[in-house]
């Protein structure tokens, strides 16, 4: 296993410089990429021949209200009965590449939970996308890959959509 922050740092010099990265999440091993960066999220997109659903991943609630315009205070809620690794289908989303938004401006957003997530997207300052990539094709498409610093508990990421009245 890799170096903790010696992992942190690399990524970040990593998605700092536009490229990929391999990360541990709780969804797997993820092709990560700057979310707010059109040639990086470019890149990432089509680093998969299956065309997998992109996640953006944020650090925190506060997040969420800087990247969504308006947002359900109820949500805060739901989102906390939720297994860790899922993501929410949220519409209104602001500051990301357009290349992850449909034509209601919606993507798909997870809270990361992990300690390993949580201090690369703080540092890093801004959201994440994420792809599962097939281990084969890792060190091919990634600038950069992570040791594994977090258990994945699931085969990539369950989304969910949120609906105010039923909560």
């Amino acid at each position: 296993m890799g170096d903790f922050n010696s992992d942190i740092d690399n990524t970040l010099l990593c998605l700092h410089d536009g490229r990929l990265a391999v990360i541990p999440t709780e969804a797997g091993l993820m092709l990560s990429a700057d979310a707010t960066n059109d040639l990086a999220v470019h890149a990432l997109l089509n680093a998969s021949a299956n065309n997998p659903q992109p996640v953006i991943l944020i650090a925190d609630q506060r997040d969420l209200l800087q990247f969504v315009s308006a947002p359900d205070l109820a949500v805060f809620d739901f989102i906390e009965e939720l297994n860790p690794a899922s993501a929410t289908w949220f519409n209104g989303i602001l500051g990301i590449s357009e290349q992850l938004l449909d034509a209601n401006r919606a993507a798909p957003i997870a809270l990361v939970n992990d300690t390993f997530n949580n201090t690369l997207i703080k540092r890093f300052r801004k959201p994440l996308v994420v792809i599962p990539v097939d281990n084969g094709a890792l060190n091919a498409k990634a600038g950069f890959v992570c040791s594994t610093h977090t258990s994945s508990i699931a085969n990539g990421y369950s989304l969910y959509n949120f609906a105010p009245s039923a909560f």
